[in-house]
């Protein structure tokens, strides 16, 4: 059932995220990067937006990885990100 597999996801995104964070020492430090380049180009919420960012790239695989259901339309979804990020900081 739908209730299933979003359980499932969940599920993968808890785990590949205590992956990303025990297996990459620098993620504390690209978050940092990353706030900073937001306050630069005039974010209101530098942190949260980092963080919003962050999940948002992170959580991609999940639904857009090899062999996933919708990796045929990964290149629209990075064009619609890009699209996004590019609306809110500019170029």
């Amino acid at each position: 059932t739908e209730l299933q597999l979003l359980k499932k996801a969940v599920a993968e995104a808890k785990s590949r995220v205590r992956h990303v964070v025990s297996e990459e020492p620098d993620v504390k430090a690209k978050k940092k990067g990353l706030e900073q380049a937001i306050k630069a180009a005039g974010g209101r919420s530098p942190r949260a937006e980092a963080l919003c960012l962050m999940s948002m790239l992170e959580g991609e695989v999940l639904f857009l990885g090899a062999g996933r259901r919708w990796a045929p339309e990964r290149q629209t979804v990075h064009d619609a990100m890009l699209e996004m990020i590019t609306k809110r900081y500019g170029e």
